[in-house]
């Protein structure tokens, strides 16, 4: 992310703020600018925005401390608009890494549309540095024109101060956490920071208070204080700490994801308990017989917590909230169990935590994936999928929500991945040979998918097989196709933007199927002309969704898919790349799967692969070729 100012003097503007800060602005995020919109009225594309500076520089600072202290919390710069054009990037913080994003937005006054733009990530450090930098750099504009004591430069002023005092500086984050500004606290919100920070530190102090919705917060600390007077063998972990020591390789790695942590420290600590992928947890109580308890029991607890983990005396107490006898109030008592052991075990100098409801906040998102590799190791759920299990089958032999198997299959790759780099197999048998051999195919670029062997096709059938209601809605976008206006039909886009995992602005999807309804019976459309005419419509070179919409229309052409790129070691083009040549290189790339795939079914083993697949699923054996491969290729990974 980087702020580009091309000042104006002698603006026109009426506020004498705004003269001095007007200018040609720039944002870049991945490279892509953000600020560069279209103009339909004048059917011109302008790469910035003329404004003044101030209101964003303003904005930024006013907003500084919830920017960088709340969880959940996106902030959008367009609210700091004030009657300018600005694009709707977005800012959030997860505790560890802080995200841009673009999404497109139209203005109808002025009549402007921005594009899209890629995401980044950076380190706080980062971050705090480009976004310092750039309101410094309006407040010295301001103090030129002689406005030294401008809104902005008081704000600064204070807000650096701050920074540069440790203690002032967790007060004001704790503040942000909360959602409140710390320069204008109540007494209430001040009083209950300081309560709260006597109990909890650190991000999960911050974590506490960002998760704290509708909880009453008298009731949070109570609850806090009377769950840590419990019997210390009600919750007591006795040999928590000795696991932990030994889990191998350490927990944090340099560049590693809170996800990443979670899964490859899961999977260590099955190890170090010498306990078997195949076996279930019925209970909390079940799984701290594994770690020297004989007596916890879950507690009465406190909307909005579903766990308290608390260090002291050289034990680990984990306080899980009861929530009843049902099958889900038992699948969430034992996913919060796991995800609270998952945050003793990778944050071990944290006096207390809470496990809550926070999505984007990485010290959560460690806990989640620890759960569910620790509850569900993907490997035995996906022989059961092999086995033609259900969703719900799966869930309930593991005594975990549907959702936790779905995650599990969805992010399969990635777990394997953690798994495999962190040196701590997530199998000691032939799938995880597999896993490593396939790993060393794909380094070497052989460019052949090879149809493997009869266990690789068997498992692609049964995979599946659980998602048969897939390729039942892939049949079903194809034949209303030519029935339906897809530019009117929401039933249809609703359905092709679930399947192909469109995540686009409203703008961005409306170009798109206007597109689709305008090529939809061309029977010579290439590749070439949809991504050309996306990028006319959107701003945007739109490689893999240009695919998409061209298979949509010809079966006998291939999708763009970034494991057949990984396999011919082919690279996507630079973002920041100038339009035409990434137009013309993604063209050049395209051509070269298409070659690729071609060549791929006329293999011997594809020729099995189509005799099976047609015998497992009659009702889809009309669909191409092409389509079966990829079919292939999307289970079989």
């Amino acid at each position: 992310m980087r702020f580009s100012t091309e000042w104006i003097d002698q603006g026109p503007n009426a506020s004498a703020e705004e003269r001095a800060t007007l200018c040609r602005l720039s944002l870049y995020v991945s490279e892509e600018n953000a600020c560069r919109f279209f103009e339909p009225t004048s059917n011109r594309t302008c790469g910035h925005v003329t404004v003044p500076a101030v209101h964003l520089a303003e904005g930024l600072a006013t907003d500084w401390w919830s920017i960088f202290g709340g969880r959940d919390r996106e902030h959008g710069i367009r609210k700091y608009r004030t009657g300018f054009a600005l694009p709707d990037v977005k800012l959030g913080f997860d505790g560890s890494t802080f995200e841009i994003r673009g999404e497109q937005f139209a203005f109808t006054n002025p009549d402007v549309r921005f594009w899209q733009v890629g995401r980044e990530g950076l380190p706080r450090d980062a971050a705090e540095s480009i976004l310092a930098g750039f309101i410094e750099e309006v407040a010295a504009r301001l103090a030129t024109a002689g406005l030294s004591d401008s809104e902005v430069a008081l704000r600064w002023s204070r807000l650096s101060r701050s920074l540069g005092d440790p203690e002032e500086r967790a007060f004001c984050e704790a503040a942000g956490a909360l959602g409140v500004d710390p320069y204008g606290i109540s007494d209430a919100d001040a009083t209950f920071i300081e309560q709260a920070a006597e109990l909890f530190s650190g991000e999960a102090l911050l974590e506490l208070l960002a998760g704290l919705g509708n909880t009453a917060r008298g009731d949070l600390l109570d609850w806090v204080q009377r769950a840590e007077t419990r019997p210390r063998e009600q919750a007591c972990l006795p040999h928590l700490n000795d696991v932990a020591d030994r889990v191998v390789g350490g927990t944090w790695r340099p560049t590693e994801r809170g996800w990443a942590t979670g899964y490859r420290v899961a999977s260590a600590f099955r190890d170090v308990l010498n306990i078997p992928r195949t076996e279930r947890f019925s209970s909390p109580a079940d799984i701290a017989r594994r770690l020297g308890s004989g007596s916890f029991v879950c507690t009465a607890g406190v909307a909005g917590v579903s766990a308290l983990v608390s260090r002291g005396d050289d034990d680990v107490r984990i306080h899980v909230r009861k929530r009843g006898a049902w099958d889900w109030a038992r699948h969430a008592e034992n996913f919060a169990f796991a995800r609270a052991i998952g945050d003793a075990v990778c944050y071990r100098d944290t006096q207390r935590s809470v496990v809550n409801n926070l999505r984007q906040a990485e010290r959560q998102a460690v806990g989640r994936a620890f759960a569910a590799e620790f509850l569900a190791p993907v490997k035995s759920v996906l022989r059961m999928v092999g086995g033609g299990c259900d969703i719900d089958e799966i869930s309930g032999s593991f005594n975990v929500s549907p959702q936790v198997i779905d995650w599990q299959i969805e992010n399969q790759d990635r777990i394997r991945e953690a798994c495999v780099r962190g040196h701590h197999s997530i199998a000691q048998s032939g799938d995880d040979r597999y896993v490593r051999r396939t790993a060393r195919e794909g380094a070497q670029g052989n460019g052949s998918v090879t149809f493997r062997d009869e266990q690789t096709m068997l498992r692609a059938i049964r995979n599946l097989e659980v998602r048969r209601s897939g390729l039942a809605r892939y049949d079903r976008l194809q034949r209303s196709l030519l029935k339906d206006d897809v530019t009117s039909n929401r039933d249809f886009q609703r359905e092709f933007k679930s399947f192909y995992r469109v995540r686009r602005g409203e703008d961005w999807c409306k170009a798109f199927f206007c597109v689709l309804e305008r090529e939809k019976r061309n029977d010579g459309l290439s590749f070439r002309e949809v991504l050309e005419e996306i990028h006319r419509e959107t701003g945007r070179v739109e490689a893999s969704f240009s695919s998409k919409l061209v298979a949509t229309v010809d079966e006998d052409l291939p999708v763009w898919d970034k494991h057949v790129l990984d396999n011919l070691e082919l690279k996507r083009p630079y973002s920041g790349t100038d339009p035409r040549r990434r137009l013309d290189r993604c063209v050049e790339l395209y051509s070269r799967i298409q070659s690729w795939t071609s060549s791929e079914i006329r293999q011997k083993g594809f020729a099995e692969w189509r005799r099976r697949f047609d015998r497992a699923f009659p009702s889809f054996r009309h669909f191409t070729d092409v389509k079966k491969l990829d079919l292939f290729l999307w289970q079989s990974r």
